[in-house]
């Protein structure tokens, strides 16, 4: 299968929400606070998805299997939908990224989440701690998010 990597259009909202809201839960679970779930349309302006200058969708066969957004320095979201995990999609979003800001240094994943973990440091990032403080947008919940940097030779 190719996976197509494209730039999010206001179609692809429905899709994306429904990658984020599969895998946002997935995400959760592996922090345990699958209480502090939110569905990505309620999320995606408060957490400001829309205002990232970068907005990728994955595509296998057409169909919307992951999607990513950063800015110059930060890959901020990053979902696959659990049909298309294990497949390279993850891996063609970050490389994508990487591709359109190679200034990317910057990577926050909440503790426990070590599938996300693992697919960074595949690309360089070290873990680099543990912040602790409250949900972005569901602030009724505490939360311990472990950052990652990519080093890039400064």
């Amino acid at each position: 299968m190719k996976i197509e990597i494209r730039n999010y259009r206001p179609s692809d909202r429905l899709s994306v929400a429904a990658v984020h809201d599969e895998a946002r839960m997935d995400e959760l679970a592996f922090a345990g606070l699958e209480g502090a779930f939110l569905p990505f349309e309620r999320t995606a302006d408060s957490e400001g998805f829309f205002e990232y200058p970068n907005i990728f969708v994955a595509l296998l066969n057409d169909e919307v299997a992951g999607f990513a957004a950063c800015s110059d320095d930060e890959l901020a979201w990053l979902y696959v939908s659990y049909r298309f995990r294990r497949l390279g999609v993850g891996s063609a979003l970050v490389l994508h990224c990487l591709k359109a800001c190679p200034q990317i240094e910057n990577i926050e994943v909440l503790e426990g989440n070590y599938p996300a973990r693992r697919l960074y440091e595949k690309f360089g990032f070290k873990s680099t701690g543990v912040v602790e403080g409250k949900m972005p947008g569901n602030e009724a919940f505490g939360v311990k998010v472990r950052t990652m940097k990519r080093f890039l030779g400064r």
